[in-house]
């Protein structure tokens, strides 16, 4: 699901958020796992299977999952959580296999770290521990040289 689709969905109400005593086995699940806290959300349409998204994903440049979430759905979305997106029918399910769980955990934390990777590579080339001893001394002598 893209941005806008996933704004369409917000903004047509076909998304609602799940209390931590509500929430599914794959939602209870991804939250023991991660470091971060897990936002579970219902989507009653659109959704053919659970996705996760960073709460800083832009969903059109500027405007951020988290902000559109708490804006809209009225509720506070922790900063630097994951936002775990399940169709009902696998969030109100009363049966769940441990296959299936697995199958959708598997996938969901796939998810998080292809988001994770695609973040890091927007940043800029990783720094050597021989480049940055060389910036520590040139740093250090530059004041000498004055």
């Amino acid at each position: 699901m893209m941005g806008t689709d996933l704004l369409a969905c917000i903004w047509s109400g076909a998304v609602e958020p799940r209390e931590e005593d509500e929430r599914s086995p794959l939602a209870t699940l991804l939250d023991g796992i991660l470091t971060v806290p897990t936002v579970s959300l219902v989507a009653h349409a659109g959704l053919s299977g659970p996705v996760a998204f960073a709460d800083s994903v832009e969903l059109l440049p500027g405007i951020q999952l988290g902000d559109v979430l708490a804006e809209e759905l009225g509720f506070d979305v922790p900063v630097n959580s994951v936002i775990l997106l399940e169709p009902a029918a696998l969030a109100d399910a009363t049966e769940v296999s441990a296959t299936e769980l697995g199958r959708d955990l598997g996938r969901v934390l796939t998810s998080v770290a292809e988001a994770a990777v695609a973040q890091d590579e927007s940043v800029a080339e990783p720094v050597t521990l021989s480049d940055r001893s060389q910036d520590l001394a040139v740093a250090d002598v530059a004041p000498l040289a004055s």
